[in-house]
């Protein structure tokens, strides 16, 4: 009885094996042979093919594992895999005894190593014994494994001076495969060739690329070849390379030595920070540069605020002009800056950029004030603008009798920045136009008495014989004037007022207010 049990106990240890034949008759026939219970020896793999480092082997070859004794076909199967550059090649399974036979889907001849392998993780025999050992092979189609290298290119790496219509030239030390090539090599900042007239020689080992437009002076470019690049056999490139130049040997940055205006002739190009004066309205700025610079940026590089258009003129190769297309305003200070975008012939930038705050205010630029409205040519009865004017003088006198009255005005004019520093002459010979002389006269207060209806006299020149031949004051009569009504009198300004023969005008309109008693 002790002995059945063991015996039974034994049976259900191992029945997870599952593989039980019959034990032919006897008093122990329920029980399974001992021959039926699991070997101790693992399988081993005794062949397989293609060998270990095999070349040059069919496109149709299948791969043969031959093991020591049956196998579980399932689970070894499961535990095989056939790799080419990381990716799985897929095929089906048949077997003939111990020999199992896999078949790839698609022919085995793309370049590169295939490795096919067997996990003892997963193989087993049929009595569940699994693999000894994990079994790995390597085999290539090709018989040309040794990967291409780039023995040359042209422009070399740290190249300085490369002409801007340069051919880029990679050699290889093997034939190549073109298409690859072609994907395989590029320069940065992007390029683009003109790939179709590429000239190909020594045996597809030379590739000349032709960019499609020069290279830019003055750039460094990166030309990459990518291991995408592969030889005839398939073979990727060794590495990578890199390759860095620069086109043209100027590398030192253009700079502005000079400026100066027509009125400004004195250089002013290390004055940035102060505010310059003395600009007239219709000046010229000559820029120089210690280079010949490109016309194209250099126009794009300057601003004048507040805008004003103007057109550059190339007088040299390093020296321009800037005139404007209308003139500049009297007394104003502009910011004129000259950029850095300004580039020489091979693409270097300007040294830095440069900012001038200029003022119009020159000998023939500034604003025209009305210094005073007078009765009397000398300019010493002078009419009030803060106040009305009733008193005589500084009105003219009119007879007691008369209804209407006549009033002689003086209109004096100066030039300056402001009024309180006017000048009663202009240095450039400030000529007031008499045609832009606009004058109004106007009844705002009072009841007309007389028949006669206001009105001016033709102006005339007044200005002192000493100051000329400055014209700076006009003279004229208010006629027709009612006694008790009150007047006013108003200088016309502004753009459609008075101003002189350099453009220059008087901001605002000025008014006076008289009145002659009724008495």
């Amino acid at each position: 009885m002790v002995t059945r049990l063991f015996v039974i106990f034994v049976f259900l240890l191992e029945i997870s094996c599952s593989q039980l034949l019959d034990n032919a008759e006897g008093p122990f026939d329920f029980l399974p042979a001992t021959s039926l219970l699991p070997a101790s020896t693992p399988p081993r793999i005794i062949l397989a093919d293609p060998a270990d480092g095999s070349l040059g082997i069919s496109p149709e070859t299948k791969i043969s594992i031959l093991f020591s004794e049956e196998m579980n076909q399932t689970f070894t199967q499961s535990g095989f895999s056939l790799i080419r550059d990381g990716s799985a090649v897929g095929g089906t399974f048949s077997w003939i005894g111990n020999l199992m036979i896999f078949s790839p889907n698609n022919k085995l001849s793309d370049p590169g190593m295939y490795i096919f392998s067997i996990g003892k993780s997963k193989a087993e025999s049929v009595g569940g014994v699994n693999l000894l050992d994990d079994y790995r092979s390597r085999f290539s189609y090709s018989t040309d494994l040794n990967k291409p290298k780039v023995s040359q290119t042209i422009p070399a790496n740290g190249d300085v001076g490369v002409s801007p219509n340069s051919l880029v030239t990679v050699k290889f030390d093997k034939p190549m495969d073109k298409l690859s090539v072609f994907g395989a090599v590029s320069l940065s900042p992007s390029v683009e060739f003109d790939i179709p007239n590429t000239v190909i020689s020594d045996n597809d080992q030379t590739f000349q690329f032709i960019p499609k437009y020069p290279l830019n002076f003055g750039t460094v470019y990166s030309l990459s070849v990518a291991t995408t690049a592969r030889d005839k056999s398939g073979n990727d490139l060794s590495s990578a390379q890199n390759v860095v130049f620069t086109v043209g040997d100027d590398l030192v940055s253009p700079d502005l030595i000079s400026i100066t205006s027509t009125s400004v002739i004195t250089n002013f190009v290390a004055n940035e920070i102060q505010v310059q004066t003395g600009f007239n309205r219709d000046d010229v700025f000559t820029l120089i540069f210690n280079e010949p610079v490109q016309p194209i940026p250099l126009a794009g590089a300057i601003r004048i605020t507040p805008s004003k258009n103007y057109n550059l003129k190339q007088i040299s190769p390093t020296n321009f002009e800037i005139r404007f297309l209308e003139p500049l305003d009297p007394v104003t200070i502009y910011n004129l800056t000259i950029s850095d975008a300004v580039v020489d012939f091979q693409n270097n930038r300007l040294r830095k950029s440069y900012n001038y705050n200029i003022k119009t205010l020159g000998d023939s630029t500034q604003k025209i004030f009305l210094l005073g409205i007078y009765s009397d040519a000398a300019f010493l009865n002078e009419l009030r603008s803060d106040q009305l004017n009733i008193i005589s003088p500084p009105l003219t006198p009119c007879a007691a009798l008369a209804n209407e009255c006549d009033q002689n005005l003086y209109f004096r004019f100066c030039y300056g920045e402001s009024f309180g520093t006017c000048s009663l002459t202009l240095p450039a010979n400030g000529q007031l136009l008499l045609s832009s002389l606009r004058l109004t006269v106007r009844r705002e207060f009072g009841q007309a008495i007389g028949v006669c209806q206001e009105y001016f006299e033709n102006p005339v020149n007044a200005t002192p014989a000493p100051l000329a031949p400055n014209i700076t004051a006009f003279g004229t009569v208010a006629k027709c004037l009612d006694k008790g009504s009150t007047y006013s009198i108003t200088v016309k300004g502004g753009s459609s007022g008075i101003k002189d023969n350099h453009g220059n005008i008087m901001d605002s309109d000025r008014t006076i207010l008289i009145r002659f008693p009724n008495i």
